[in-house]
């Protein structure tokens, strides 16, 4: 029987020990103790080889030095959020997940040198903007991300010497508006055009660097040893990139089956690497060997070590945007060309406008007569006709092409003006034209003298945007990229150099989603906030319309000034403080009126607000 009351006794000792709240435990080997208002657990030197687990929760300092820890989960801190000091210097830690220390936002001082990190959780960082102290050194770190320290706002002592960093990006330490103790030294930089900013930076900088001659460069081997805030100013160089189409038109057109020649000539010290994207899709990076081209994708593609991309055999999916790109330490440039590949039988802008400048020179001198004839001549179908919109380099060919949608899907945005129905978007505008019409005699043509086409120009403007030759048996033909509200002009070429019919449109105006979100949001959020408003002020008002309300009063028969309070103590408080508003209360003697204020007063203000039956009078000496 005493074993069974034994072992119930152990029993229940064991659940109310788990279930003591974790703030009065401490755990093993730690000592727990407060110090000053603050709550220390001290774990240093306890052969520790892990971070202990069931810390108090109201622990602000944490000291877990020269122990044997080699790793720090994203748990370890997790229920420790009053933590403002943590210690962890000459552990064995090597790794530190994501999340361990982002939970520590009070957290000052972090002390986590002479350990083995190669990685640090950079991220972490931003959530820990109370912090003053961060020591990092005698690790293994072998970067440092550019924005890491740009929440740190109240870090003044940053330590990162002795370890593996090579080089610091440019704008590391912008963020630092605090810092006024930073060591840098016994770390093997490269002092390349990458560090060029940092000593410019050492020697302005307002802040204590100490051990500059330890500061030293590790490469180029040219100047390894040398003391990095005396070295030359080098010469570095951004690179510059243009380039060249060197055969065919220079417009960037070409016919299926041609050769296409791009030149990316480029400059940089040190030697940029460059790089060719085709449609932003494929990137092609050069080999810069000595004689050798590289050979890529397929037979027809190459890019040489000068730069240079040939495709010998052109098709129509090589069209795109070609872009050659050089990257070095001391910045980066690009520059693209667009190439547009076309078939056999269609013609370029530029070809036709050779074929045509004679007959545009002509319509330009006798523009008044053509217009006048024009409206004359044209039929009860045909609307407003003038001169079609000039051709310039920068008019884009657009090779008939028929619409996907059908028209009738598009009525609600269609016009149609009997020779021309037209259906207008906010981007696109489609033509469809009557079947019947098609250009006249154009058997007895040739192919470069054949007119008939479409050309779409901004009403204000007299050079065409984009056009299109008309095609036996095509009746519809789709522009795109066209720009939301604004108003266009097309012109329809049937046998001659000037508008047969000519229709002024405006594209519709794209709606502005964001204005109406934001309208709607906020009538919703003020319709559901009034009726909250008006009730909290009215539960404000009911809450505190008495006030406790103390004056000075002298009774008739002249016997001094008394000092009285009328506002009634809690209930609950059992004191009895006789009748209010009445004047048997103001009347009393000085000894009910002095019981009544030692036991009836509360802290307030004067008030103006009277009890009823009590008299003011003015109190003189």
């Amino acid at each position: 029987m005493m074993t069974f009351y034994l072992t119930c006794v152990s029993f229940l000792v064991l659940v109310l020990s788990s279930l003591l709240p974790l703030s009065s435990c401490c755990p093993r080997p730690c000592s727990c103790s407060d110090k000053q208002s603050r709550h220390v657990a001290e774990c240093s030197f306890k052969q520790l080889t892990t971070v202990p687990r069931f810390l108090p929760l109201n622990v602000s300092a944490v000291g877990l030095n020269a122990n044997l820890i080699t790793s720090v989960p994203a748990h370890s801190f997790r229920n420790n959020k009053e933590v403002t000091s943590l210690w962890m210097t000459r552990n064995r830690i090597a790794s530190i997940e994501n999340g361990a220390i982002s939970t520590l936002v009070v957290l000052r001082n972090l002390d986590l040198s002479h350990n083995r990190l190669t990685d640090f959780p950079w991220n972490d960082l931003k959530n820990l903007t109370s912090l003053q102290l961060l020591k990092l050194d005698h690790n293994e770190l072998e970067r440092i991300p550019q924005h890491a320290f740009s929440n740190l706002k109240e870090l003044k002592t940053l330590r990162l010497n002795n370890n593996q960093i090579m080089t610091i990006y440019k704008g590391t330490f912008d963020g630092l508006v605090a810092l006024s103790y930073l060591q840098l030294h016994s770390n093997p930089f490269s002092c390349t055009c990458s560090l060029k900013w940092l000593k410019l930076w050492i020697l302005t900088a307002k802040i204590d660097i100490p051990e500059q001659n330890l500061i030293t460069c590790a490469t180029p081997k040219d100047i390894q040893g040398e003391l990095f805030l005396n070295l030359a100013d080098s010469n570095c160089e951004s690179p510059l990139v243009t380039i060249n189409i060197e055969n065919g038109n220079q417009n960037g057109s070409f016919y299926e089956g041609s050769l296409l020649v791009l030149a990316c000539e480029y400059s940089g010290n040190p030697l940029p690497v460059v790089r060719w994207r085709i449609n932003s899709k494929k990137e092609l990076a050069l080999k810069l060997t000595e004689n050798d081209s590289a050979e890529m994708l397929d037979n027809s593609l190459k890019v040489y070590n000068n730069g240079t991309l040939v495709i010998s055999n052109l098709k129509m999916e090589d069209s795109g945007v070609y872009s050659c790109s050089a990257t070095n330490e001391a910045g980066q440039d690009e520059k693209s060309v667009v190439i547009e590949v076309l078939a056999q039988d269609e013609l370029t802008s530029d070809n036709y406008a050779k074929a045509t400048q004679s007959s545009i020179k002509k319509i330009n001198s006798d523009v008044d007569f053509n217009i006048k004839e024009a409206k004359e001549t044209k039929s009860k179908e045909q609307v407003k006709a003038g001169n079609k919109c000039s051709l310039s380099p920068d008019t884009k060919y657009v090779p008939s092409r028929v619409a996907n949608a059908s028209f009738d899907d598009l009525k609600q945005y269609a016009f149609d003006f009997g020779v021309i129905a037209l259906a207008v978007t906010e981007t696109e505008a489609i033509v469809r034209l009557n079947p019947l019409l098609t250009p006249q005699d154009q058997e007895e043509t040739s192919e470069e003298e054949n007119l008939s086409g479409i050309f779409l120009c901004l009403s204000a403007d007299e050079n065409a945007l984009q056009w299109t030759r008309l095609k036996e048996g095509v009746s519809t033909y789709y522009f795109a990229e066209l720009r939301p509200g604004t108003n266009y002009s097309l012109c329809l070429t049937l046998k001659s150099e000037e508008c047969d019919v000519q229709v002024h449109f405006a594209t519709r105006k794209r709606i502005p989603n964001l204005i109406i979100i934001i309208s709607v949001s906020i009538c919703l959020l003020t319709v559901s906030t009034l009726p909250l408003l008006a009730a909290t002020c009215y539960h404000l008002y009911y809450k505190y319309r008495s006030q406790t309300y103390k004056m000075y009063l002298t009774a008739r028969g002249h016997y001094g000034v008394e000092r009285a309070s009328f506002r009634v103590l809690a209930e609950e408080e059992g004191i009895d403080c006789g009748e209010k508003d009445t004047e048997e209360s103001i009347l009393a003697d000085s000894t009910s009126v002095d019981k009544l204020t030692n036991e009836c007063e509360v802290e307030s203000e004067y008030s103006d607000r009277l009890p009823l039956g009590a008299e003011a009078l003015n109190i003189t000496e």
